[in-house]
């Protein structure tokens, strides 16, 4: 009972913390000076940034989802394999 409640308040804190839609800025020098660089027509240079970060969040999140439905279908083939003999 304990454990459901704690788990219970741990989401309700990431959903407020998610919904606050607090402006953090804790980017490295680095990152903050790419994202603000301005080439000479006036344009920003890292208009592709976002895209970049979300190349490289698709492959930590979809690489267990492939691999969790690969086993699952492997693990649903083997028990038909073993039920029909």
């Amino acid at each position: 009972m304990k454990m459901k409640k704690s788990w219970k308040f741990v989401m309700a804190l990431v959903v407020l913390f998610w919904m606050s839609g607090m402006d953090v800025m804790a980017q490295c020098s680095q990152c903050k000076a790419a994202a603000a660089a301005v080439d000479e027509n006036g344009n920003y240079i890292s208009t592709g940034f976002n895209t970049g970060i979300l190349y490289l969040l698709a492959l930590p999140v979809f690489l267990p989802i492939i691999v969790g439905g690969v086993w699952w279908y492997m693990n649903k083939k083997q028990k038909q394999t073993l039920s029909e003999a």
